[in-house]
Order: C-alpha cells, then sequence, then structure tokens
C-alpha cells in the first residue's frame, strides 16, 4: 500500500480533492472516510466509479436524500494504521483534509 521512500509512507484521506488516477500514480496510501447516503453508511476510499452508482442508488429522486462524509474516528484510524501501515513501514506521512473543513485532522492526530 502506497509509496514508500526509505521506509516512510505517504498518505492522504479519501476526502482529497485528488483523481484516483493521480493517487496511483504517486503511489500513495488512501486512509478511508465514511459516506452516509440516506441511512445506508459506506466506506470511501476514493473510488470515482463506486460514487456515482452509490448516489444513484440511494439518493436521485428520493424524498429524503441526505448524504454527508464522516471522518473515522480516533480508534478506527488507529485501527487502519496499525493495520495497513505501522506493520510495514518506519513512519508515516499523512496528509488530511483541511481542519477547519472537518474532524479528521484531529482524529488523526490523537490517534
Amino acid at each position: 500500500m502506497g509509496n514508500t521512500i526509505g521506509d516512510t509512507i505517504v498518505l492522504t484521506d479519501a476526502a482529497c480533492d485528488m483523481p484516483r488516477s493521480m493517487i496511483d500514480q504517486l503511489g500513495l496510501g488512501v486512509v478511508p472516510f465514511r459516506i452516509r447516503a440516506g441511512e445506508l453508511f459506506v466506506e470511501d476510499r476514493r473510488d470515482e466509479a463506486a460514487l456515482p452508482q452509490l448516489y444513484r442508488k440511494y439518493l436521485v429522486d428520493k424524498q429524503d436524500h441526505y448524504a454527508e462524509s464522516i471522518p473515522l474516528l480516533e480508534r478506527e484510524i488507529e485501527d487502519f494504521l496499525l493495520k495497513h501501515v505501522v506493520t510495514q513501514h518506519d513512519r508515516a506521512l499523512l496528509l488530511t483534509i483541511a481542519s477547519s473543513r472537518s474532524h479528521f485532522y484531529s482524529h488523526a492526530t490523537g490517534a
């Protein structure tokens, strides 16, 4: 997962405004976000093909349509990092969405 510089991995959160093709080209790891569509919660890993399908299936033409992105909690980020990063790399650099736009930064800092 991701690009390594020595033993350092560069990660971004799934809310970043970067095309998946660029993420793949740069070899970045992606920390997922949660998307709530109506009553359904799905994991977003910057899968550009999956999001329009999600919107069509759960939001288009629905009276109670509602969608929001929800950052992982501290413990969920910690679990993700332990499972996917710590076992393979000595260091990680995590680039996040602005702290003024999401709690992901504070959750990641706490993790």
